[in-house]
């Protein structure tokens, strides 16, 4: 079907479709607009799991899509998911002693599990009337979890809930807490301790924890002590979402991706089938939306393996593409999505630089350093040095994003390096201003590919383009 980009319909569902999962109402459509990367099968119906990301990419989805799966799988499940960011609404006053801090934030996570198990019970009882125990079952556990006094009683709070369990007739209780990144950092060991004695010993529940890929501290030796859950025994770190979608590793099946995504969101409000084959709805989207697949290609580059940012570019490229005053103008091409870029990483990410850090000059250095100094975007980093925190602040707020490949250095053999890319913004912003790389030393003489791209790297080059500890040390504050 042929349309009319600039109609009331196609403005309208440009403009509902939905950048975060949490805020979608009809959870049916979370479920019918879910996209497998692959990711699906690393997600255990038995085991407890960290599912790591940066913010846009996924994880919120995805433990909504998992819910569905297992509950369609077996009727005789509980999949509560909590959202952490209402843990820290709910408390007033939190201590700045992350052991007290973590107490208070534990003790608003067992109110909302109550609350929830409550929440629950009437649609228990619907898929199986005999089920008239679980009330007050879940009373004791209320009763339990408000008798705490100076300290939990983890046994009489776990043995209350395996009751809740018995009660309501089920297999397994899956607990789910998205947002953990909306606990302090020094105080999520302490949280992670308190999961642990409540938790681990129970086979019959599955903890599901979604957070950011480097602000996430599960464990901590404290006094000799370790407290929080150790990766690979108490829980397994083996889920990464960012890993999936790097497009400068697997173009093709990112790219394919990402039209999916951006069809399945569309057709649900546009009535499009959603029974057709991968191919057919990345074809319908270039097709529908751009004037030649290269813009696709950009646009999927311009979102650096970030769905929520996927969607914030469209809607920008959209935008301009509406506000295109040529009658010739009919589609959304490179010149929308170039603007479309350079807004989003100015309103999206470079805003986001606080003021309390020497991010932004960091930036303005890998902006001379890399980009103009060194006619690339990519640079490596010692693996001894990856997890400096002014890389890690960068690759947080997406200014930053780290490559899964790493490399090694042609003077020193046998270490690895890991890459780092500049966000794809950063370049576009660079357009037409005195730190842009002359482009005819990324393309040949005569080449104006470039007045449409941001070049891609010569990966040669890059193995000479290393940031020192020295280089990052600089800009710690």
């Amino acid at each position: 079907m042929d349309y009319d980009l600039r109609s009331q319909e196609i403005e309208m569902a440009v403009a509902k479709v939905e950048r975060r999962a949490e805020r979608q109402a009809d959870e049916a459509t979370l479920y019918k607009t879910y996209v497998d990367s692959g990711v699906l099968s690393e997600v255990s119906d038995t085991e407890s799991q960290i599912i790591y990301g940066r913010r846009g990419v996924g994880k919120t989805h995805l433990l909504y899509f998992h819910r569905q799966r297992v509950s369609e799988a077996d009727p005789h499940t509980l999949y509560l998911i909590v959202n952490c960011q209402t843990l820290a609404s709910g408390l007033t006053g939190i201590s700045s002693d992350p052991a007290v801090a973590g107490r208070m934030f534990f003790e608003e996570f067992l109110n909302t599990l109550a609350d929830s198990l409550f929440d629950n019970i009437s649609r228990l009882e619907l898929i199986q009337p005999g089920r008239r125990n679980a009330e007050s079952a879940t009373l004791a556990f209320v009763e339990t979890i408000n008798q705490t006094g100076n300290g939990f009683d983890f046994r009489n709070t776990a043995s209350t809930l395996e009751k809740f369990r018995n009660a309501a007739d089920l297999n397994k209780i899956y607990v789910a807490l998205d947002e953990f990144v909306s606990i302090p950092e020094a105080v999520q060991p302490y949280f992670a301790e308190y999961l642990k004695r409540l938790f681990a010993a129970n086979k019959n529940v599955v903890i599901k924890i979604a957070s950011v890929t480097y602000q996430t501290k599960l464990l901590e030796t404290i006094d000799s002590r370790q407290i929080g859950l150790e990766s690979g025994a108490d829980i397994f770190g083996d889920i990464n979402l960012d890993v999936h979608f790097i497009w400068d590793e697997n173009q093709e099946a990112v790219q394919l991706f990402f039209l999916q995504v951006l069809y399945n969101h569309l057709a649900d409000l546009l009535g499009w089938d959603l029974s057709v084959h991968r191919d057919v709805k990345a074809r319908t989207i270039v097709a529908t939306f751009f004037t030649q697949e290269k813009c696709v290609q950009e646009l999927v580059r311009a979102s650096e393996g970030n769905c929520r940012d996927l969607f914030n570019l469209f809607k920008l490229a959209y935008s301009e593409f509406k506000r295109d005053p040529r009658p010739g103008s009919s589609r959304i091409g490179l010149e929308h999505l170039k603007s479309a870029s350079r807004q989003w990483y100015r309103i999206g990410k470079l805003q986001n630089i606080s003021g309390k850090t020497r991010d932004e000059e960091f930036l303005n250095f890998l902006i001379q350093h890399v980009i103009k100094e060194r006619k690339a975007r990519t640079f490596m980093v010692h693996f001894s040095n990856w997890k400096h925190p002014v890389l890690l602040r960068l690759l947080n707020l997406r200014l930053l994003h780290l490559l899964r490949t790493t490399w090694t250095h042609p003077d020193r053999p046998g270490e690895p390096y890991y890459l780092f890319t500049v966000d794809y913004g950063c370049y576009v912003d660079l357009k037409n201003t005195q730190s842009e790389p002359e482009a005819d030393l990324f393309f040949p003489a005569g080449d104006k590919t470039y007045d449409d791209l941001v070049p891609l790297d010569d990966r040669r080059s890059i193995r000479r383009i290393v940031l020192e500890k020295a280089d990052l040390d600089r800009f710690l504050v």
